[in-house]
This record gives structure tokens, sequence and C-alpha cells, in this order.
């Protein structure tokens, strides 16, 4: 059996917050990568979604997160949510983040 690897594509666009578009990501501070995803793999998922990510200007914690746009599968959106959910922000810089996320399935094929 082929292992299936889900890449994670992430970009910030800072929406609504008075900060300039150019700088999002000096702004933040933590981002962890979303978990492995052995269902989403099982069943090659793959999709892109649009998410809101709203911030705690003081603390920089984030406060909620909402779709925006589904990547078209719940165990996706799921984990982007919870991914989004670990971030830290520069306190005082972003009120509200537009965050694109794409997981992309393929299957590592290598000569044994």
């Amino acid at each position: 059996m082929k292992p299936l690897i889900i890449s994670v594509l992430l970009a910030f666009v800072p929406f609504a917050s008075g900060y300039p578009a150019e700088k999002p990501l000096g702004q933040v501070v933590y981002a962890p990568r979303p978990d492995k995803l052995p269902e989403a793999a099982r069943q090659h998922l793959a999709g892109s979604g649009l998410f809101v990510i709203y911030v705690d200007m003081p603390t920089g914690k984030v406060k909620s997160v909402q779709i925006e746009k589904s990547t078209g599968h719940a165990l996706l959106d799921r984990s982007a949510i919870q991914t989004f959910q670990k971030f830290r922000f520069r306190p005082g810089t972003v009120g509200r983040v537009v965050a694109p996320i794409s997981f992309t399935a393929w299957s590592h094929v290598g000569r044994y």
C-alpha cells in the first residue's frame, strides 16, 4: 500500500484590521501545521477553503474561527478550524485575519 501524503498551504491576509496587507505573516508568532489525518489520507481527501480568524487584539490569541468557504469536506474543515484556533499573533496588530488553506493529497511513489 502506498502512503498518502497531505500537504497544506497556508497564507494570511488581514481583513478589516487596519494593518497593511503586505505584512500579515510577520504578525503570526505561532502557527502549527494541521495534525495528520489518517482518515483523510484513506479517503484521498483534498480541498481548499477560506477561514476568518478573529483575534483578541490585546493578547494575540484566537477568539474564534469561522468558515468563509468550506474545503468541501467536514473532516478537513474541522482540522483547519482546530489548527487556526491554536495560532497566536503579535498583540495589538490584527483583529481579523482571512486565512486560505489547501489540503492536497498525493501518493508518494518510490522505488523499493
